[in-house]
């Protein structure tokens, strides 16, 4: 029987401790978000800016790493550069008004969402396990997106709350799709 791309491609990425690092990271912003709600929103907008920048970065790294090893390594590209370019934007204009923001948030949730789903269905090709997780932390993250750009003057409370739960959610997705391709990358070597 022949190994799926994905498995494969799997098997040799290097590198897994990046997607670890993101996903501890974001669940550090997602608690820390929730715990101190009453930060004004400027201060939100610079640390979500701050955070895109670290994360841009760092998936620009994972990806140009793994070109050769993984099939989409693209999508970790643009995703990088889209993190970049949202937090130079938000650091140009450190004024912008909370419904604005709101819509940077909800597309950039709306972008990570998409991918994680596409990885479940990546996933779903070789094991029956993870997959569902993957696609539900992706369905999760697009009702957070949905639920901000809908409604982006539900208050600054509301959206802190719903800020800090997509961030939890986006870390779990991380360090899951991390502690995968370790376990994958370790069974296969041995």
């Amino acid at each position: 029987m022949e190994q799926s791309s994905f498995k494969k491609d799997l098997t040799v990425v290097k590198n897994w401790w990046v997607l670890l690092i993101v996903g501890l990271v974001y669940i550090a912003l997602g608690i820390w978000t929730f715990s101190t709600p009453v930060i004004t929103y400027l201060s939100l907008s610079l640390l979500f800016a701050s955070a895109l920048l670290f994360f841009g970065v760092l998936e620009i790294y994972f990806s140009i790493a793994n070109q050769e090893k993984l099939n989409g390594w693209g999508w970790y590209l643009v995703g990088g550069i889209f993190d970049i370019i949202l937090g130079v934007m938000i650091f140009r204009y450190p004024g912008l008004t909370a419904f604005i923001f709101a819509f940077f948030v909800g597309f950039w949730l709306m972008f990570a969402g998409i991918r994680a789903i596409g990885t479940a269905l990546e996933v779903r090709t070789y094991t029956a396990s993870a997959w569902g997780w993957f696609l539900l932390i992706g369905i999760l993250l697009l009702i957070f997106s949905f639920f901000i750009i809908w409604n982006p003057i539900f208050g600054s409370m509301g959206l802190v709350m719903m800020t800090s739960l997509a961030l939890l959610s986006a870390g779990i997705y991380n360090i899951l799709l991390s502690l995968r391709i370790r376990r994958l990358h370790e069974h296969l070597v041995l």
